[in-house]
């Protein structure tokens, strides 16, 4: 056998080895394969080459050790079940002791990863469709965190495997559940706000129609009382002297009071003057209050001033006349 079929034996070699490690084969292939590249070399080292005798070599150097494989922690539930070898693993697959969520760990590794997600695990579970969306809206309950693996006990010539820690789910949903708290604060006391100035709003809303009703009823007051004032003055004042507006003022404002005996008084005063502006108003009045036994003009002299406004004035201030003679009359 020649130099260069001998590197390819030992180049089959290392790839053996790479493979079991990157769990590419199985254990049992890893020493078949191993068997036979390491008798292939062996069996050549052994061939004397015809050309040249024989010449006396070293004693054969014994095998390197096989490498070593690293275990595999396996975490289910928060509880450690201790370290395996990859067989070992992918048996409790098998029979179903562990699933997909399990939490799987070994040297090299930089954090612990379900062994769903491993790529050497994968393979080795039954597929399974995807999840259901969930429908429940409550909270789901934090699982419980998984506790960090005990390296084994360190004995002579063993170096203790560096464990990564668990990731600490619990401590993520506890950080979720104080934001989802503090955004629900933020809105309650955003709505509290709109609250308090939808009532701050109303109230001063209220407390403008409460002045402004104040201040109506202060400038009502004041109007009667200015009212009142000039009627006392025009009261006061000698009947002779009075205009027929003022007489007018009069006796709409005794007649708003009720008193309408006063008020048909100086209606019976405005009729003397037959061009003043008020004539025609004062008119109905008179034939209204003569209608009521209220007017000094008997029905002679009524009837005689509904002749003076049939003269000057055919509108409907006749006819209204002429109906309240006639009910009198009657």
């Amino acid at each position: 056998m020649t130099d260069f079929e001998r590197d390819i034996l030992k180049e089959q070699l290392q790839l053996n080895e790479a493979d079991y490690k990157e769990g590419k084969i199985t254990a049992e292939q890893y020493e078949a394969n191993k068997k036979v590249f390491s008798d292939a070399l062996n069996e050549t080292n052994g061939t004397a080459a015809p050309e040249t005798p024989p010449a006396a070599s070293p004693p054969a150097a014994a095998p390197p050790p096989p490498p070593e494989i690293p275990k595999i922690h396996l975490n289910v539930n928060g509880q450690n079940l201790g370290s395996f070898d990859r067989d070992a693993v992918i048996e409790k697959i098998r029979s179903g002791e562990i699933n997909r969520d399990a939490m799987i760990w070994k040297k090299g590794m930089d954090n612990w990863v379900k062994a769903g997600d491993a790529p050497e695990l994968e393979n080795y579970f039954p597929e399974q469709p995807p999840p259901m969306p969930a429908i429940s809206t409550a909270a789901e309950t934090a699982p419980p965190p998984l506790s960090v693996a005990s390296p084994p006990p360190a004995t002579a010539g063993y170096q203790p495997e560096m464990v990564a820690p668990v990731p600490d789910f619990a401590a993520e949903e506890k950080r979720k559940a104080e934001e989802a708290a503090k955004r629900r604060a933020e809105e309650e006391a955003a709505r509290r706000r709109v609250e308090e100035e939808a009532v701050k709003r109303k109230t001063e809303e209220e407390a403008a129609a409460k002045r402004r009703i104040e201040q109506e009823a202060e400038a009502a007051k004041k109007r009667k009382t200015q009212q009142e004032s000039e009627i006392v003055m025009l009261s006061n004042k000698p009947p002779e002297l009075l205009e027929a507006k003022e007489k007018l003022r009069l006796a709409e404002y005794y007649e708003s009071v009720g008193d309408y005996k006063k008020s048909a008084l100086y209606y019976d005063e405005i009729v003397y003057y037959p061009s003043s502006i008020y004539f025609t108003k004062a008119m109905l009045k008179v034939a209204e209050y003569y209608a009521k036994g209220l007017s000094k003009h008997d029905y002679a002299t009524v009837k005689e001033m509904l002749k003076d406004a049939i003269n000057r004035d055919s509108g409907q201030l006749v006819v209204r006349l002429q109906e309240k003679l006639k009910q009198h009359k009657k």
